[in-house]
């Protein structure tokens, strides 16, 4: 699963926490809180130079949530969010391609044991309600 940014950097003061001899959470997140402040601003840039939506992903809400961070992101269109996450008027996080992958979509094991071998060409029926008829009869 790819880490994202704002992971990457509360694992980073996690373990200056870590090498600073704190060991307890509470003790961790206040002294995350205390180094790194209470604000965290995300910014994401598209190719084109302008802006594009910086609404964290599912799992850095999760972690700005229990480090209890004011974030400062673009919604897209011009529009900005700040905040905590917790409030109602908060954006929805949006997970990433990965996460749905690996945590919004159902086992599929049994399903690959149980595959037919379907023929790839269609009848002739078949070939004039399906869209990819065009392709196969070329």
């Amino acid at each position: 699963m790819v880490t994202r940014a704002e992971r990457l950097l509360l694992s980073g003061w996690v373990a200056a926490a870590r090498r600073h001899g704190l060991r307890q959470t509470p003790q961790v997140v206040a002294w995350v809180r205390r180094k790194a402040g209470g604000d965290i601003t995300v910014v994401r840039q598209l190719h084109d130079g302008t802006l594009g939506c910086s609404v964290p992903c599912v799992l850095c809400a999760r972690e700005l949530r229990r480090f209890d961070m004011r974030v400062h992101c673009s919604l897209g269109g011009g529009e900005w969010f700040s905040g905590k996450l917790d409030q109602d008027d908060a954006p929805v996080p949006r997970p990433t391609t990965g996460q749905v992958r690996a945590l919004f979509r159902p086992q599929r094991a049994n399903q690959q044991r149980q595959r037919k071998v379907v023929s790839r060409k269609p009848a002739d029926d078949q070939a004039a309600t399906q869209p990819w008829h065009r392709w196969w009869s070329v």
